[in-house]
Parts: C-alpha cells; sequence; structure tokens
C-alpha cells in the first residue's frame, strides 16, 4: 500500500477546462497536448490508487479478482473526458460486458463539477441473458445484500438499468433497484477527493460494503452456470 500520492487541484482544473462535447474532436487532441503533464500524472495516480485498492482487496477478502483501468491518453481525440477502471471477474467474457465493481473520476457531464464514483454496475451488461441471471442472484440473495447497505454508514445512489435514478426511503429504493438493478454508487467532490488521507479511507469503507455484494453476485452465478 503506499503508492497513490493523491490528487491535486490542477487535476480538477484539468478536467473543468476541457472542451465541451459539441467541440470537434481536434479541439480534444489539442488540449491533451498542451496539458499531457498533467493527463500522465492523472493516470499515474488513478492507476496507483486502483493497485493499492486491488491489495487492500486481496488481504482483507482474498479477492482474485482482475482489474482494469482506461487512461485518459487511450481516449484523446473521442472526446473521453475521464479515467475509469473496474474489478471484474477472470471468465471469458469481455469485461465490459459484465458486473463490474468500478471506480471513475472526471468531468461527466459539461455542466456538473468533476466527481469520483465508486460502486457497481450491471446496466452496462448487454447480453440479457447474463444480466437476468445476476438481476435473479440479487433478488435471491437481496435480504443479505439489504442489511449490508442498511447497516452501512455510506449513503449510496441508485439507479435503474435506463439511467434513471431511484429515490426514496432505502426500503422502496431497494425494492424498485432489485427489479431493474443499473448502478449503485458514492460520489466524491474535490473537497473530500483533496483530502487524501480521510479520501482513501472512505474508499476503504465503501469496498468493505460493496465487494461482498459484488463477490457474492459472481459466486451465484457460477454456482448457477
Amino acid at each position: 500500500m503506499g503508492t497513490f500520492n493523491g490528487f491535486k487541484k490542477h487535476d480538477f482544473e484539468f478536467f473543468v477546462n476541457m472542451p465541451s462535447e459539441d467541440m470537434p474532436p481536434e479541439n480534444h487532441v489539442s488540449y491533451y497536448q498542451k496539458n499531457k503533464d498533467t493527463a500522465r500524472n492523472i493516470d499515474k495516480e488513478f492507476g496507483s490508487f486502483f493497485k493499492d485498492m486491488d491489495i487492500f482487496l486481496r488481504i482483507k477478502f482474498k479477492s482474485r479478482y482482475k482489474w482494469k483501468a482506461k487512461r485518459l491518453s487511450q481516449g484523446f481525440g473521442k472526446r473521453f473526458k475521464y479515467v475509469w477502471g473496474a474489478f471484474y471477474t477472470s471468465k471469458k467474457i469481455r469485461h465490459q460486458d459484465d458486473i463490474q465493481l468500478f471506480m471513475n473520476f472526471g468531468k461527466f457531464d459539461d455542466d456538473e463539477a468533476p466527481t469520483f464514483n465508486v460502486g457497481i454496475s450491471l446496466r452496462n451488461i448487454e447480453d440479457e441473458d447474463r444480466y437476468n441471471l445476476y438481476k435473479i442472484n440479487l433478488k435471491s440473495n437481496s435480504k443479505e445484500i439489504k442489511s449490508i447497505i442498511e447497516k452501512s454508514e455510506n449513503k449510496y445512489a441508485f439507479e435503474d438499468d435506463d439511467y434513471r435514478k431511484i429515490s426514496g426511503e432505502v426500503e422502496e429504493i431497494f425494492t424498485q433497484w432489485i427489479e431493474s438493478p443499473g448502478s449503485i454508487w458514492f460520489s466524491f467532490n474535490e473537497k473530500e477527493i483533496l483530502d487524501t488521507k480521510n479520501f482513501i479511507e472512505k474508499i476503504k469503507s465503501l469496498m468493505r460494503d460493496l465487494y461482498p455484494i459484488f463477490d457474492l453476485l459472481i459466486r451465484k452465478e457460477s454456482e448457477r452456470a
């Protein structure tokens, strides 16, 4: 542990000053070229953070899941405005098409400030049969999963598989979510991210909630296969 040095103020400025979505690709390429040192630092710190979390999960839960991170430098010219990474299963399935325990950092809307997000995503699964298997597993283990969420000190956001945010009391949210699960996640703002020590500890707290859910759904899916 300890390879992550933390994100800095200029990392946020990099995302804030990015060309908007309606600008042509060459504007994005030019912006990256002018700010490539900052972009490379974001890539480096994000990758280091994933390595640290991988070690944490291996020690805490004996995790054996693989992870992959996409760099800013891989996306410029394609309006790629954030870094993204995920833990995924070791099966012979493209990680983009399977359940993900993800982290991402960047600007996800032209009108919003940059955020760092941690969560589980199912909505990216295009194979309907695979998605339905996970949904069945989620329902059959709903009592255990709901208990984890209710006992947690962390307040998660929920979206269904059509990107619609679900609101209400926990009981109502969870009941609706397991019928059409999209994502469950937690977001950090700039102030929270720049407080590096507390940011790291909070991510560990989130992983203590989310990893058991992620692992449970994968193990149950494997048992059904």
